[in-house]
């Protein structure tokens, strides 16, 4: 009897301590992180890219009677255009003449891909314009120059650059994104060729009576 009272006591006083004992909340797991939703960037494709204009192309426009002063060239490359002019004077400072010596630099950039128009055939090169100054730039194609494409040209050339007339003054050109100005050439759209190779059609013969 005693034990069952101890025994009931015990009992009684574990409940209580469970029942009183402050119990831990569950913490949910963190969810994980979702990676965002980037939009699909599709690759952007020029619908009339540029391609080079050569020999072939030329011969072309000849034959189909095209005149090339409709034609929209463009260049391939940034061309720029230095003019050092010497300026000298003299000055008087505390009595003492002194003679200053300086330079001022003229500089003309031509970004690639601006377009110009071709305003004459000059033997085997074309003289094109890109401004209304009425100044030209001669790009020439021929076996000893440039064989296949219609390719920048001077005088006077030095480590990869030439001498142009422009605006009725010598300036020095160099290439500002290839090694040597004669890499640059002439452009047209790819639209002037399709237009052109179209143009080609196939006889396939007469015959009489219709034999065979």
């Amino acid at each position: 009897m005693q034990f069952q009272k101890y025994f009931f006591a015990a009992l009684l006083l574990g409940t209580c301590w469970v029942a009183c004992t402050p119990h831990k909340k569950l913490q949910k797991p963190a969810p994980e992180p979702v990676a965002p939703v980037r939009p699909r960037v599709e690759p952007v494709i020029e619908k009339d890219p540029l391609v080079p204009f050569n020999r072939d192309l030329f011969n072309k426009l000849l034959g189909n009677q095209i005149d090339i002063k409709k034609v929209q060239f463009y260049i391939d490359q940034e061309l720029v255009l230095n003019r050092y002019m010497e300026n000298g004077k003299l000055e008087v400072t505390n009595g003492i003449i002194k003679f200053v010596n300086g330079k001022n630099v003229n500089e003309i950039v031509i970004p690639a891909n601006t377009p110009c128009v071709a305003e004459y055939v000059e033997g085997d090169a074309i003289r094109v314009s890109f401004d209304k100054t009425g100044s030209t730039f001669r790009f020439q194609n021929s076996r000893t120059v440039s064989p296949e494409f219609f390719s920048f040209t001077g005088v006077n050339w030095r480590d990869g650059t030439c001498e142009v007339d422009y605006e009725g003054a010598r300036y020095r050109v160099s290439c500002g994104t290839c090694s040597a100005v004669s890499d640059a050439k002439l452009m047209v759209k790819q639209s002037v060729v399709d237009n052109n190779e179209n143009k080609s059609r196939r006889i396939m013969g007469n015959r009489v009576g219709g034999g065979f």
